[in-house]
């Protein structure tokens, strides 16, 4: 199984602050979350993927 990272961790690969991923977890056209328990992860492979969807020209 490929690398999975807390949310502050993708965050950081991402760029972005931990809140916004917080706030869009689960939402169409954001990046793909997997819960662990109680835990939310990300998997670097989705979200290098959805990264190639989402880039403009």
């Amino acid at each position: 199984m490929d690398d999975m990272m807390t949310r502050r961790e993708a965050a950081e690969f991402l760029r972005v602050k931990w809140t916004w991923l917080r706030d869009n977890a689960g939402r169409p056209g954001y990046p793909p979350v997997c819960k662990v328990g109680r835990y939310v992860r990300y998997s670097r492979t989705d979200l290098e993927a959805w990264l190639r969807l989402n880039r403009v020209g």
